[in-house]
């Protein structure tokens, strides 16, 4: 398990596992800076509901998305945008949480 921001996640992706999801306190207000758990639930203990990791659901956290779906997301974007900031990479994630699916490239932030 790593406690991180959503920033440090999308700067790393390559460094972390590719079965691990990230967990979040608020997926409906989504930032760089946003506290976040990166767990591979593989391992994890799980809480009361035999699903959802036991430290996770202690922090009152919720699934977000997994480190592979991030790197996608980030792979769709730099289709059409190479040099996307953080802060792009981090409103592409927020659409694909909210619509299960990539953002178009014409969607303004």
């Amino acid at each position: 398990m790593i406690e991180t921001t959503l920033g440090e996640v999308l700067n790393d992706i390559d460094h972390l596992p590719w079965r691990s999801w990230v967990f979040v306190r608020d997926a409906k207000c989504i930032s760089f800076t946003s506290s976040c758990l990166v767990v591979d639930t593989t391992d994890a203990e799980t809480g009361s509901d035999g699903f959802t990791p036991l430290e996770v659901e202690k922090r009152g956290m919720v699934e977000f998305v997994s480190i592979q779906d991030l790197k996608d997301i980030i792979e769709v974007l730099k289709r059409s945008n190479r040099d996307a900031t953080i802060e792009q990479k981090c409103a592409a994630a927020a659409y694909y949480f909210e619509y299960d699916a990539f953002m178009p490239a014409d969607k303004p932030e």
